[in-house]
């Protein structure tokens, strides 16, 4: 890599720090709602929320870091997001007991 691609990544890592750092915010509000309520749902919302922002940019950066290609590191990412949405999904299907 040299530094023409450092330049050029520099607006997609920052974004993806900012990613992390407004999901890390939202998935606590998430996790603190569970740990009052304690149902199935929340524990899914909360563990979705995790998986669409803060794993899908883990994943993006760590894969970037191992001097992956870019679009590896998006197919590691959308299949985290897609993972999320799942659980994000199921939360919102499932009935509290």
């Amino acid at each position: 890599m040299n530094l023409g691609e450092v330049d050029y990544y520099l607006p997609v890592l920052l974004a993806w720090i900012i990613v992390i750092a407004l999901g890390a915010v939202v998935s606590l509000y998430a996790y603190r709602a569970y740990r009052t309520n304690r149902t199935r749902s929340m524990r899914f919302l909360a563990s979705g929320l995790v998986l669409l922002s803060g794993a899908a940019g883990f994943t993006w950066l760590a894969l970037w870091w191992s001097g992956m290609d870019p679009m590896v590191c998006e197919l590691g990412s959308t299949g985290v997001s897609a993972a999320g949405f799942g659980s994000v999904l199921y939360s919102l299907r499932t009935r509290a007991p």
